[in-house]
């Protein structure tokens, strides 16, 4: 059954469906001007661009897309300070993040009530440059020197095959271009928080070869102490990626793109508490270990692709080799303070590699029929080990566990738009993905076992063009998540099955200064991957693993708005409300509750003002106040996080050349926990949210 609240929104956001169709059909009768904008466009009343995106593997129109998608722009990236995925997940209604347990090395992203099971497969694909980033991947000081990020909601199986039940996030890296240019920026901020960013462009073959080379370094202390007084979370990341763009003929050109990412990071900040439990105010926010200092969460990622494009007229034929190489070793508090005087250590190292390849052919896009046709597979290799140690009063080692793992993937997709009339297209895709996944448990005897996940994931769309500024579509699609194996206890788990309905429309209004997204869904989900308390059938003990759910619905509506009030000012808003619910399980438990991970609803309300200080220097503010409603972290519903809000605010002064800014992030200092992990009945660890922090940053162009 539907909330009052979701009600009342779903109304709400049918009512501005309809006014906004009323409005574009007056408008289109006066008019045939295109003025499609994103929010970066509507600073400025007289200058607005075509949005392109990527996300369907070919450059299209944001508007002939039927999907429900969030774009923002270079100048959005920068005036909103977006640096890591929680920056943008809060202007992108149905979108929540948490920082999770390992520092947000891994944050856990939610679309739609979606989430995911930490150190398990995720539910939304990060893409760069339309290629796979490696899993989880978090995106952590990597957004500077980007053109565009590009956030779709909805299953997208039938292009991207496996755990995209969620969505996915494709960020555009600015290309290697033709001029000699440069970029640099030295943020400052809370926690000794020092922060250093670079690009440049350099043509090395004129007409032919260019390259560019974007790198960052941050380092900073952690928000949080433990017991000890030792800072947790500290952060010390390095990351470089470089593009080589060779064109060697007019119609074969190459793009090669390697990144390397480094963490030095401290491990989780969390603390240990049973129902009622009310330690993180009695201690200050001091949290963890009684003693424990030698705590870290190091990392190395590796990537390299190459993409190849050949035109061959009468289609694109495009060639992506992918190589991807991880180590990440964790050190951390495994009893979060449970007991005085008893420290429990866990040490875990992971080792992971792949090695994939795309073939793929796109039509012309200028035909009444096009269509996409390719080839995906990888085989991957990883290594995980773990061990718990108390090194407080001498129980020594407590066990832990060893696997190898061995995965093999193919997929075979295939997509057409039919222009049935100049207004009218409609789109079919279908995607046939086998992922076989075979596991060694190393301190099990050598005990050898296999996963097999094969699927077939369609999609179906058709929209209308009301006018050259307003499209309406409906779209059914599938996705699925791989069965695998529980990254702690190498217990196997079943594939989860997401089916979703949507109807949507976007459109820009009001001679361009009013732009209006709506979208409602209903989505069907079996088989979830959730956290259950089970017995472990090796050692008999209770234990938390990964286990499937059964079934459950969750419908929805969004609204994302954004007006040109003057020339110089804009507001932004945008809401989603979400009712979740479990409709079946095991043993009919829990049956009614909320599904983990779904959060009511949020809303984000913000506005922009920009001015020209004098003929050289101009002027920005921008503030946005997030709520976020009730969020589910457990099937019994009885860990919850309430309602809460956060405030961010930026000034800046910039000329062609130069720009000054301070921010601040969550200037109210609302306490609220991140993330909420039930351990067993009555037990649970939890991890607070960030509390308020500032930063100023100079950044200069050459």
């Amino acid at each position: 059954m539907w909330s009052k609240p979701f009600a009342v929104a779903m109304l709400g956001s049918v009512s501005v469906m309809a006014l906004v169709g009323m409005a574009a059909e007056a408008q289109s009768q006066e008019t045939t001007t295109t003025v499609e904008t994103s929010e970066s466009d509507v600073t400025e009343a007289k200058r607005y661009e075509t949005i392109t995106v990527t996300t369907r593997k070919r450059e299209e129109s944001l508007l002939d897309v039927p999907d429900s998608i969030s774009v923002f722009r270079a100048d959005v990236i920068e005036a909103a300070e977006i640096n890591e995925v929680a920056d943008f997940a809060q202007l992108t209604p149905g979108v929540v993040t948490q920082q999770g347990f390992q520092g947000g090395d891994r944050p856990i992203i939610v679309f739609r009530g979606v989430g995911q099971i930490g150190g398990n497969a995720p539910s939304v694909v990060l893409l760069s440059d339309g290629i796979y980033l490696p899993a989880g991947d978090p995106l952590r000081n990597q957004l500077f020197d980007i053109e565009q990020i590009e956030v779709v909601k909805g299953p997208q199986g039938a292009l991207y095959g496996r755990d995209t039940i969620g969505g996915v996030i494709n960020v555009i890296t600015k290309a290697p271009g033709d001029n000699f240019e440069g970029s640099g920026q030295v943020s400052i901020g809370s926690k000794d928080e020092v922060s250093v960013a670079g690009a440049v462009n350099v043509p090395l073959v004129e007409g032919k070869l260019y390259g560019r080379l974007s790198g960052s370094y941050l380092e900073t202390d952690g928000f949080f102490k433990n017991l000890a007084g030792t800072d947790q979370e500290f952060r010390e990341e390095h990351f470089l990626r470089g593009r080589l763009y060779w064109a060697f003929s007019d119609t074969v050109n190459a793009d090669l793109r390697v990144s390397l990412n480094s963490f030095e990071n401290g491990s989780n900040a969390a603390y240990y508490a049973t129902a009622g439990d009310s330690r993180i105010d009695d201690v200050g926010g001091i949290l963890n270990a009684v003693d424990f200092e030698d705590h870290i969460n190091d990392r190395e990622v590796f990537d390299a692709a190459l993409k190849v494009e050949a035109d061959l007229g009468f289609a694109t034929l495009t060639s992506i080799s992918q190589y991807v190489d991880s180590d990440n070793t964790l050190i951390q508090d495994a009893d979060f303070a449970l007991s005085p005087g008893i420290q429990i250590v866990r040490t875990s190292d992971t080792l992971y590699s792949a090695l994939s390849q795309e073939l793929r052919l796109t039509s012309r896009a200028d035909q009444p029929v096009r269509w996409i046709a390719g080839v995906f597979a990888e085989t991957s290799e990883s290594d995980f080990s773990f061990s718990d140690e108390e090194i407080e009063v001498g129980l020594g080692n407590l066990g832990g566990r060893a696997t190898e793992a061995e995965g093999n993937r193919l997929g075979v997709f295939a997509q057409v738009d039919i222009d049935l009339t100049d207004r009218l297209t409609a789109t079919g895709a279908l995607r046939y993905d086998n992922d076989e996944q075979t596991q060694i448990l190393i301190s099990g005897g050598n005990l050898e076992r296999e996963q097999n996940t094969e699927r077939v994931s369609p999609k179906a769309s058709l929209s209308y063009r009301f006018s050259d500024t307003l499209t309406g579509y409906v779209t059914y699609g599938e996705g699925f998540r791989s069965g695998g194996f529980d990254a702690a206890s190498a217990i196997p788990f079943d594939a989860e099955v997401l089916k979703s309905i949507e109807i949507g429309t976007k459109g820009v209004f009001l001679d361009g200064r009013l732009r209006a997204d709506a979208a409602i869904y209903k989505i069907e989900y079996s088989d979830q991957q959730v956290a259950s308390v089970i017995t472990d059938p090796d050692t008999g003990n209770l234990i938390t693993t990964t286990s499937n759910l059964g079934e459950s619905e969750l419908s929805g509506v969004e609204l994302n708005l954004s007006a040109i009030l003057t020339d110089n000012f804009e507001i932004f808003f945008s809401a989603d409300a979400i009712d979740a619910e479990i409709t079946a399980a095991p043993g009919d438990l829990n049956l009614g509750n909320r599904t983990p991970f779904s959060t009511d609803y949020t809303a984000t309300l913000g506005g922009q003002y920009t001015t020209a200080l004098n003929a050289e220097w101009d002027m920005l503010a921008r503030a946005q106040y997030y709520y976020q409603g009730t969020q589910a972290w457990n099937q019994a519903n009885t860990l919850e996080q309430s309602p809460y809000g956060l405030l961010s605010a930026r000034v800046a002064v910039s000329n062609d050349r130069w720009t000054l800014a301070l921010s601040g992030e969550n200037i109210l200092d609302e306490e609220f926990n991140d993330q909420v992990f039930e351990l067993l009945p009555m037990m649970h660890f939890a991890h607070g949210g960030l509390p308020a922090r500032w930063r100023a940053t100079l950044s200069a162009k050459f």
